[in-house]
């Protein structure tokens, strides 16, 4: 029998005695001041994380927080700094196959196979003919696709979670085409192709959905660069691809951060650029914003913490209907659509789990 989760970390309160499956985000052995070990972590599940201490440990102890993997912890919730922290007292490693998914990894709230439907109807819509066999000779890759709609769109900062490239892909792309629809000023066919491809190099700079941290490659290079890489790669299989349009592509992807701030390495210089920057902003943005209310640990309060990508701003919660609801309240989790979630509820540990620690 499958081990389920009973209390997810949406529900964790100061002063809680836990017996739980965690996912281990990442871990770290650090030194004391006084000379011993302890273990700093980030667990998760699909409501969210939280920071993790067990003190006094031996450096061979780093081996039980297997970074991308479970583990079921005893241990007690504490507040630091205003916000809570889980004690370890006792932790061991749990076999992937014997946990569900769906209770580790939020995903989108949209059906995905929609999604993935939405964007294809729309790159049907390209009338380029360069543009489209692009698009088609990218987004119709079998291999391809099956990562780019699972693929988280982000480590942590915008739909960091399973189907959030899709979803923000397939969003950017329905805003461009409203856009242009409204604005003769843009050339739609290139518009859209901007959004289909601003974030392609994200598969590469971000692991999958257990580790979602930053590859190698993604931070000696950077997604922006990944991007234009493999569409350039796409181009060259195209016979007699404009040198033109083949820049103007580049351009998007490249620029689509919108200042070297933030890691684009030219600004935007086309009026589609400048669109495309400002749409992929609101799009990430109106999310993060949601779910950072959606996940707040403190209920009590009107505001969230201050986010970095809000410049520090606290997100106002109240006046919401759904302020006070984690994400995916209402559906079943699609990273395993047979099982749905637990309740959350605080209960004596069940389902095969006390026998761990035995």
């Amino acid at each position: 029998m499958a081990l389920r989760k009973k209390l997810f970390i949406k529900d964790l309160q100061p002063g809680d005695i836990i017996d739980e499956l965690f996912l281990v985000r990442e871990a770290g052995l650090r030194e004391a001041r006084n000379g011993s070990f302890y273990m700093q972590a980030t667990l998760a599940d699909a409501s969210g994380d939280i920071p993790a201490r067990q003190w006094d440990v031996r450096q061979e102890d780093a081996n039980l927080y297997p970074a991308g993997g479970f583990v079921r912890v005893q241990g007690r919730v504490e507040t630091y700094r205003n916000r809570p922290q889980l004690i370890v007292q006792r932790l061991k490693i749990v076999e992937p196959d014997s946990v569900v998914a769906g209770d580790f990894f939020a995903a989108s709230e949209f059906d995905i196979d929609a999604l993935q439907t939405e964007l294809l109807n729309i790159l049907g819509q390209i009338e380029d003919r360069f543009l489209h066999a692009l698009l088609e000779t990218i987004f119709t890759d079998r291999s391809f696709m099956e990562r780019f709609r699972r693929h988280p769109a982000a480590a942590s900062f915008h739909h960091a979670f399973v189907g959030g490239l899709l979803e923000h892909t397939t969003m950017l792309a329905r805003s461009a085409v409203n856009l242009c629809r409204g604005n003769h000023r843009l050339d739609r066919d290139l518009m859209v192709t901007g959004a289909l491809l601003h974030d392609i190099g994200k598969l590469d700079e971000i692991t999958d959905e257990k580790e979602r941290s930053y590859s190698d490659v993604g931070r000696l290079i950077g997604h922006l660069v990944i991007g234009v890489l493999r569409v350039d790669e796409a181009m060259r299989s195209i016979p007699d691809f404009p040198e033109q349009l083949r820049m103007l592509v580049h351009h998007l992807i490249l620029s689509h951060h919108g200042t070297r701030e933030f890691g684009s390495p030219v600004l935007p210089a086309t009026p589609e650029a400048v669109a495309l920057h400002h749409l992929d902003n609101i799009d990430a943005k109106t999310e993060a914003a949601s779910r950072a209310i959606a996940t707040d640990p403190n209920t009590e309060r009107d505001f969230t913490d201050r986010l970095f990508m809000f410049g520090n701003v606290s997100i106002y919660k109240r006046g919401r209907p759904d302020a006070d609801k984690p994400p995916n309240a209402d559906k079943k989790d699609t990273a395993d659509p047979k099982e749905d979630q637990g309740k959350g509820k605080r209960t004596e540990p069940g389902d095969g789990q006390s026998q761990l620690f035995e």
